[in-house]
């Protein structure tokens, strides 16, 4: 994960995670279906194609990163997805 940030307004922490590589079919299906695993909403995310190539930066609320385990879930995702 790239950021963390508190929203002073209303005392929730937020994330973003930026990914990126070469688009492939599927891709954005499955980080949304990852980041919902982990028990998160995603509030707002940017997209953007390049030559070929996938940007992603999604903006969610931190609290579904609680649950046990979501380190452990993420890390072989992304592993997995390299």
């Amino acid at each position: 994960m790239d950021h963390a940030n508190m929203n002073t307004e209303t005392g929730n922490s937020y994330l973003v995670i930026t990914a990126s590589g070469v688009d492939r079919i599927g891709i954005v299906d499955q980080l949304a279906g990852r980041i919902a695993d982990c028990g998160c909403n995603i509030e707002e995310s940017r997209m953007t194609m390049l030559e070929g190539h996938f940007r992603c930066s999604c903006w969610f609320p931190a609290h579904g990163m609680r649950s046990p385990g979501w380190k452990g879930r993420w890390a072989r995702w992304a592993n997995s997805s390299a």
